[in-house]
């Protein structure tokens, strides 16, 4: 058996939430009995029992800390001895599974990507510097006893090295699972086309930039472009705002989070998916649109240049400046309709698949 912990389940979750889930049906492919450790909501309950999946589902505690029910944790570890015990995302399943792991001296696998410090980082730069040290001090304290590492690339693994202190030979590069299986679609109709609808999707907050998206669109003529945003978050307010002032109404549309099987579906309705996040360290939504045939523009920077470096239909961003982004993202459209995007490598969307990132992970362990 394989224990996995992760955050709660809910409708509007994360994408590391789901990567769980899909980490155990690939394994429980492969033949394995993964066990999901996940506080209780309906929708956890229903999600679970849609695939099938074994779980240990624990009660949520008031503690700011410890908010899962520690007793009942340690005694399903206890009866059914699980081979490796992964932690997933969550600062509460790496302390619930590490006291597990601890006492039954089990190994911990944990998954890490640099999301939570830069959260961090932006609420506390601008008030001071010696609460960001805290962070780091408080990170370092909850990893120390992790066994080993799972990063989704070498830009959070550099991370964990560098400034978390983490010895290379504890971290391992294990790409997320997030695709059932590779069914590359390619849309041959971008050629010519007068319109192009843009798809923006995730959670609107700072760091995602969907208001400089919608100010820099502002500056391109209307008639290249629409843009559907799907999402929400604490910066939602502001981009409605900035939109009406722009008078983009007829231009952007807003909807609010999908379900993930339809949100999966969706992508296939629009051209091109678009993102000026400078926060994104696991690509999900991207590899999801790549997967639907949609062509990716996005800003260049770290994570972006190691996934998706030599990919012929993800178009890089220079700058985040407004006025030379409308210039950038005019040219690709311009680009876009010249010729029929290009079908992602399969090679590439198939080490996001359940089965495939499982069965890396069973090889390391097994």
């Amino acid at each position: 058996m394989i224990a996995i912990f992760t955050e709660t389940i809910c409708k509007n979750g994360g994408g590391s939430q789901f990567a769980a889930i899909n980490y155990a049906i690939g394994l429980k492919k492969l033949g394995l009995e993964p066990v999901l450790f996940t506080i209780k909501t309906p929708y956890a309950k229903e999600e679970l029992a849609k695939y099938k999946l074994q779980c240990c589902f624990l009660r949520p505690l008031i503690l700011p800390i410890l908010t899962f029910d520690l007793i009942h944790a340690v005694g399903f570890i206890k009866l059914h001895q699980p081979k490796l015990i992964i932690l997933n995302e969550s600062f509460s399943t790496y302390w619930i599974g590490l006291i597990c792991g601890k006492i039954f001296k089990i190994h911990t696998l944990a998954y890490f990507h640099t999301y939570y410090f830069k959260n961090h980082e932006t609420k506390f730069a601008s008030i001071n510097k010696i609460l960001e040290m805290f962070v780091i001090l408080y990170l370092r304290l909850c990893f120390k006893f992790v066994d080993y590492f799972a990063v989704p690339s070498k830009t959070a693994a550099i991370f964990l090295n560098t400034k978390l202190g983490i010895k290379k030979t504890k971290t391992q590069i294990y790409p997320y699972p997030i695709l059932n299986k590779t069914n590359i679609k390619t849309k041959v109709t971008l050629k010519n086309k007068l319109v192009l609808n843009l798809l923006y999707t995730g959670r609107v907050v700072k760091g995602k930039n969907v208001d400089l998206l919608v100010k820099t669109l502002a500056r391109i003529p209307t008639n290249n472009w629409t843009l559907t945003i799907i999402g929400s978050g604490r910066s939602m307010g502001e981009v409605a705002r900035i939109i009406k002032n722009c008078h983009l109404e007829n231009r952007i549309k807003i909807r609010d989070f999908l379900p993930r099987g339809e949100l999966l579906m969706e992508y296939a309705n629009y051209d091109v998916f678009i993102s000026l996040s400078d926060m994104e360290t696991l690509g999900f939504t991207y590899i999801e649109a790549l997967n639907a045939g949609l062509p990716i523009i996005c800003l260049k920077y770290p994570t972006t240049e190691e996934l998706f470096t030599n990919l012929e239909n993800v178009y890089f961003l220079k700058t985040k400046d407004p006025k030379s982004l409308a210039v950038q993202i005019s040219e690709i459209i311009k680009l876009i309709k010249s010729k029929n995007a290009p079908p992602t490598q399969k090679d590439f969307l198939e080490q996001y698949t359940y089965t495939s990132a499982a069965q890396k992970l069973v090889s390391r362990w097994f």
